[in-house]
């Protein structure tokens, strides 16, 4: 086996062991807390541009490809895991949205 294929090998092992890695973590409640954290302030689940400096845009660009390619990985190696994910979420966010202060007290009145 020459230099080539052992590098090849190699960097194959390591794709195999990282996705290990995620499995592992998505099988337990504290690695997909801090997977989600990383999805969600990756910017997947928000617009990147920037009305107010729109050069930020291309750089919040970068960070929400990032979250995306997470978010492959999660699909691809835990399609469970990707929708245990996704109710995690949905519950953080319905509590979330449950906690903030209605800003408009008359609005629950039904008039």
């Amino acid at each position: 086996m020459g230099a080539k294929e052992d590098k090849q090998a190699l960097l194959k092992e390591r794709a195999k062991q990282r996705d290990k890695g995620l499995q592992e973590c998505l099988l337990t409640t504290q690695g997909r807390i801090f997977i989600l954290d990383q999805i969600v302030e990756s910017g997947v689940f928000r617009t990147s541009y920037d009305e107010a400096n729109p050069h930020n845009s291309n750089f919040n660009e970068g960070s929400r490809s990032r979250g995306l390619k997470l978010l492959r990985d999660v699909q691809r190696v835990s399609p469970a895991g990707y929708v245990q994910l996704m109710k995690d979420y949905g519950e953080i966010f319905t509590n979330e949205r449950n906690e903030q202060p209605n800003p408009d007290p008359d609005s629950d009145s039904g008039s």
